[in-house]
């Protein structure tokens, strides 16, 4: 009998000891702990399944009620903290649902607003940049029929719960909206972007794979090649032309019409012929490099960039 009433008295203290460490939590915390809207709640305005504080607490609670022995307490405590961690959400995810849920409202508002299909079109471009400013995923071309990749990237981040998922969510949103502009392009200018997009994603590949500056050095000589293969034009020192090559890949996914890529050729090509090693301009930097490396050597340097203009 002794026994039996001491057993209960260690009971009701666990569970009251419990109940104590429940009732703290919400003021024990930092001051930014409390309010109605919790970023657990803002996320789940898009589809996030994770519980949030109150809902943890709930369960605890109603764990203690139904435990029988100290051992049940315990696990109570355990799943407490369990569901605790479960719950929370990085700040990243927070905002970027909530940016992507601003971005779908003045949609909807902007869209109800406009009168003609023209100011439609404007409302969803809008939205499809305000997205992908919400994602932090640059876009070069963004086209109104892209709008309907906004809720697809708003249901993936709302289940979101590491920023990795969020940059999951965001690469995806700018694989969608490439294929809505790709779709509205010419063929010449889409063959030339898909082109460059191979090669770019061919050359971050190699970039990781990496290990010595050699190597990178030699994954970006094979990334310019393939931009110039891409583009059509023949790049005949590949090594000094990166740069060419950046502002060529650039260039061609802003492109919008065949003139526009056109440019991009004509571009390119200026650039990789003032790399010819024979051009004016090498000449003059061959001079200045010959000067640099022996000062005493002027005469001699002098003479090396007499006879490269001559040969033009």
């Amino acid at each position: 009998m002794k026994n039996s009433i001491i057993y209960r008295s260690v009971r009701i203290a666990g569970a009251g000891a419990v109940v104590g460490y429940l009732s703290c939590l919400p003021g024990c915390g930092s001051a930014d702990t409390g309010g109605s809207g919790t970023a657990s709640d803002e996320v789940a305005s898009v589809g996030q399944e994770a519980k949030n504080p109150v809902q943890c607490g709930n369960d605890l609670t109603a764990c203690i009620q139904a435990a029988k022995t100290i051992p049940d307490l315990f696990t109570c405590n355990q799943a407490y903290a369990t569901c605790l961690a479960g719950s929370f959400v990085p700040p990243v995810v927070t905002t970027t649902v909530n940016g992507l849920d601003a971005c779908r409202n003045t949609l909807a508002t902007c869209s109800a607003a406009a009168k003609t299909p023209a100011a439609l079109a404007t409302c969803q471009v809008t939205a499809v940049n305000c997205s992908a400013t919400a994602l932090a995923t640059p876009i070069t071309n963004t086209v109104a029929s892209a709008v309907g990749c906004i809720d697809a990237a708003a249901t993936c981040a709302g289940k979101a719960t590491t920023p990795a998922q969020i940059n999951a969510c965001g690469q995806s949103f700018a694989g969608c909206v490439s294929e809505a502009a790709a779709a509205v392009l010419p063929p010449i200018v889409t063959t030339a972007v898909t082109g460059v997009t191979a090669c770019a994603n061919t050359l971050r590949t190699c970039v990781q794979g990496a290990t010595t500056p050699a190597a990178v050095t030699a994954c970006n000589g094979a990334n310019v090649q393939c931009v110039g293969a891409a583009l059509g034009v023949s790049i005949p020192n590949p090594a000094a032309a990166v740069t060419c090559a950046q502002n060529a890949t650039t260039c061609v996914l802003a492109a919008r019409s065949a003139a526009d890529l056109t440019k991009c050729t004509d571009n390119l090509a200026a650039c990789t012929k003032e790399l010819d090693p024979t051009s004016p301009v090498n000449c003059d930097i061959a001079f200045t490099q010959c000067v640099a490396k022996n000062p005493f050597n002027l005469f001699q340097c002098a003479d090396t960039a007499r006879k490269c203009h001559l040969a033009q």
